[in-house]
């Protein structure tokens, strides 16, 4: 995958791996650090960056100054904090009698400043509750309160896929089976007009058997809302909002007629990821010479789906799951 067009080359804007806040990165930079989190990476290599990480045995971040710890919004009281993001945090919480958890995601009061960010969280809240698929996470309740924009969703015990990454390698029948799960959510969620455009591991939550649940559509397209305009507000001070890494060309590029084929690309990084434990970057090599035990025939699903031309990549995240199947059935004959 190329970095970009050449008029980028001296400065260019990526996101933060730990809040996908956009950080400017410049021509040397050998690291640099978020403004927001202060988390620390290397721009030209991410598979050996060195993330600011929770200690070993955290399982959830810590704040003692939160004040929304303890707190009931909507009948939900925040017990844990789980998870930060780009547009606020995301909370562990129970109804008042301790008998239903949830995953309450709260908008940051900076942002609830911005219309344009209370536009874009409402419009997460409304995709959420369009979707109804055994891989799409489940929106169960939204309001506000107190000057604070909320929406609570089922509570996945479990990891997201950006964590079983790290914790060692994925079997290319396990990794299979994610991509296929993930292709059918997004198939569903495309055949109800939302195509995601931020899909990457930290959106794929996977829960105690394993199984996928989407996540975070935050920066999702829905239909009605105009593809300018939904363009247009996701862009702040002429930054593309999203994860560069996984963007397809034509999103990086701001085009805003972006289609399903976007959503396949990012598939795409997350299956070589997955089969490789490295992100395609550059000219990369097949998966079947990065690892031993990974089908040849692989290789063609991987390549087709990265395409720099999307006209040239699978049509549907539906025909890329076909795909997957296919190839997985002769993975012991040439591709």
């Amino acid at each position: 995958m190329a970095r970009g067009d050449a008029s980028i080359d001296e400065a260019w804007t990526i996101h933060c791996p730990d809040c996908s806040r956009p950080v400017t990165v410049r021509r040397g930079d050998e690291a640099v650090a978020c403004t927001h989190c202060h988390a620390a990476f290397a721009p030209e290599d991410l598979r050996t960056a060195a993330y600011r990480r929770r200690p070993e045995g955290s399982d959830a971040p810590r704040d003692p100054n939160d004040e929304l710890l303890g707190q009931t919004l909507g009948g939900w009281q925040l017990t844990r904090l789980i998870g930060r993001g780009g547009m606020g945090r995301v909370y562990e919480a129970q109804d008042g009698k301790g008998r239903r958890k949830v995953a309450l995601k709260v908008l940051s009061e900076d942002l609830a400043a911005d219309p344009a960010f209370v536009k874009r969280f409402r419009r997460e809240a409304r995709v959420l509750a369009s979707l109804s698929h055994p891989h799409v996470v489940e929106i169960l309740d939204r309001g506000e309160h107190a000057g604070r924009i909320w929406f609570a969703m089922e509570y996945i015990r479990g990891e997201n896929l950006r964590r079983r990454l790290k914790r060692g390698e994925i079997p290319a029948e396990e990794a299979v089976r994610i991509a296929k799960e993930v292709a059918s959510a997004l198939a569903y969620a495309h055949s109800r007009g939302v195509v995601h455009r931020d899909l990457k591991p930290e959106n794929v939550l996977l829960d105690e058997e394993g199984r996928v649940h989407l996540v975070d559509f935050g920066l999702a397209r829905l239909a009605g809302d105009g593809g300018g305009g939904a363009t247009t507000l996701l862009t702040r001070t002429d930054v593309i909002l999203g994860t560069y890494e996984y963007m397809a060309p034509e999103q990086r590029r701001g085009d805003k007629d972006l289609d399903a084929r976007a959503d396949v690309f990012a598939l795409g990084v997350i299956l070589s990821e997955m089969l490789t434990g490295q992100r395609p970057l550059g000219r990369f090599a097949p998966p079947s010479q990065l690892r031993q035990n990974v089908p040849a025939t692989l290789d063609v699903v991987v390549n087709r789906s990265l395409a720099t031309e999307r006209d040239a990549r699978y049509a549907s995240a539906e025909a890329m799951q076909e795909a997957l199947d296919q190839a997985w059935a002769k993975r012991g004959t040439p591709p």
